[in-house]
């Protein structure tokens, strides 16, 4: 099993509890949020006061919110699932009084209106328009009406943040192809590829996301693993090196007693200490922008060394085609 597989397996009584007489879910009105009609509105959310603004398109769990809350952000959470919106705003409810918060429960989507929506039962982190993704593994999903904005809409009203997160599970171009050139996010991450079970994709369609982040303005690039969170290079000359040192901090070679001396050396403890001392969750898209570690490349090396680690992953037996787990950061 995959660590992928073993957090998301983990998560999956929790998630059921969460969505219990929430299938039939009406859709919420584009003017409220999740909560009731006396909920906070934009007017309550008040940026100014804060960091530059974030936007967390696919808030899940939080997880990312928390850090850019922890960064002293004001910060937009975007979160199709009414259960998880309204658990993401009772977990922050202190974010959301002072107006450092605002949770919208909308999807993104080609149209505004409402469509119906998949909710994995199993994993959450599958929710998605794409009932392919949302079943995934023989996952037990159903679908639910929610209201949908196209992501040019959610620009035109809060504006245009210095970094723009983008994790909604198959529907990410949809947020990078209504970007302007003319007011870019200043960084942005989104999932390199998402399909459903059984579909492997050729090499010029997995290239795509990083083709439309070029298209929008975009010059520098990261790949970062969704794992560990390091940015991915190819060849990788120090990858033995890392892996003896990672031993030595926390595996079996641990019991030489020397950990002590190779924790600080070891990617985890590196982004703890360029973050401020903040401990990242697997699972979550981890830091940004000068938090992570490694070189920014250009579209053509970016595009080199994404189809390499793709082959070489993809080599090996038996491997899901959607554990291909790599986000791409983009700034210009």
């Amino acid at each position: 099993m995959s660590l992928t597989d073993a957090l998301w397996l983990s998560n999956s009584e929790d998630e059921r509890s969460l969505h219990d007489g929430l299938a039939i879910a009406p859709a919420r009105p584009l003017e409220t949020n999740f909560l009731t009609d006396d909920s906070p509105t934009p007017a309550a959310w008040k940026p100014k006061n804060f960091r530059s603004p974030v936007f967390d398109v696919g808030m899940h769990d939080g997880t990312d919110t928390a850090f850019y809350l922890h960064q002293g952000h004001a910060v937009l959470a975007i979160e199709a699932d009414p259960a998880l919106a309204e658990a993401g705003a009772r977990r922050f409810a202190d974010a959301v009084a002072r107006g450092q918060l605002h949770v919208l429960n909308v999807g993104i989507a080609e149209a505004a209106g409402t469509a119906s929506f998949w909710i994995c039962e199993d994993h959450s982190v599958w929710n998605s328009f794409d009932v392919q993704v949302a079943s995934r593994n023989g996952s037990r999903h159903h679908p639910i009406s929610i209201s949908t904005w196209r992501f040019g809409e959610v620009i035109d009203r809060f504006g245009v943040p210095v970094y723009l997160k983008i994790d909604i599970e198959g529907a990410d171009a949809l947020c990078v192809r209504d970007l302007r050139r003319d007011a870019l996010p200043k960084f942005i991450s989104v999932e390199s590829e998402c399909v459903g079970d059984g579909e492997v994709l050729a090499n010029e369609s997995a290239i795509r996301m990083l083709d439309l982040l070029r298209d929008a303005g975009y010059t520098r690039f990261k790949l970062v693993s969704q794992c560990d969170f390091t940015t991915a290079r190819y060849p990788d000359r120090w990858r033995f090196v890392r892996s003896v040192i990672d031993s030595v901090a926390f595996g079996k070679l641990s019991r030489l007693g020397v950990g002590g001396l190779a924790k600080p050396l070891t990617a985890w403890e590196r982004l703890r200490k360029r973050n401020d001392g903040y401990q990242f969750e697997c699972g979550g898209s981890g830091p940004w922008a000068d938090g992570l570690l490694g070189r920014w490349s250009s579209y053509a090396d970016a595009r080199n060394i994404y189809l390499q680690l793709r082959d070489q992953f993809f080599s090996r037996p038996d491997v899901k085609p959607y554990a291909f787990w790599y986000d791409w950061h983009a700034s210009y």
